[in-house]
């Protein structure tokens, strides 16, 4: 494997990782809570923003 090939697959792994991070982040935080709105009913988006808090959601 050459570098740039190294590169990819580190950058790829490390994408995935912050996202399955964040899923189960979200998923344990709502484990603790109890609310109207289960981990099932939440798109990608909204998770994103929930973990995230880059849309004002806290």
């Amino acid at each position: 494997m050459n570098l740039r090939q190294v590169f990819v697959s580190v950058l790829i792994f490390g994408v995935a990782g912050l996202l399955l991070f964040m899923y189960l982040q979200v998923w344990i935080e709502e484990q603790h809570t109890v609310g109207w709105m289960s981990i099932r009913s939440l798109t990608p988006i909204v998770l994103l923003c929930r973990s995230t808090y880059f849309c004002g959601v806290s």
